[in-house]
């Protein structure tokens, strides 16, 4: 799944990921010991990509993204190479 970094706290090294899918945006927590790939620094705005979800630690929580990738330019998907044939 894709989404966009909405905000970023690099002291807690937490944030939050937004992704819109069909329609609906849903809210995603980041950690920092979930990302695998990375910028120097993570900022609001950036391109997320991440290969699964871990349920929310408590009742009320976000769920957690796991195998987290970020990028300051959009990640480039099969349907785009394929598009631009």
């Amino acid at each position: 799944m894709n989404g966009i970094v909405q905000w970023y706290n690099p002291r807690t090294e937490k944030g939050i990921v937004l992704v819109t899918e069909d329609g609906m945006v849903s809210k995603y927590f980041l950690l920092y010991s979930k990302i695998i790939r990375s910028p120097e620094v993570i900022e609001a705005g950036q391109f997320v990509k991440f290969a699964a979800v871990a349920p929310p630690h408590k009742i009320g929580l976000l769920p957690v993204m796991v195998g987290v990738e970020i990028s300051r330019t959009p990640f480039v998907t099969e349907s785009d190479v394929k598009g631009g044939l």
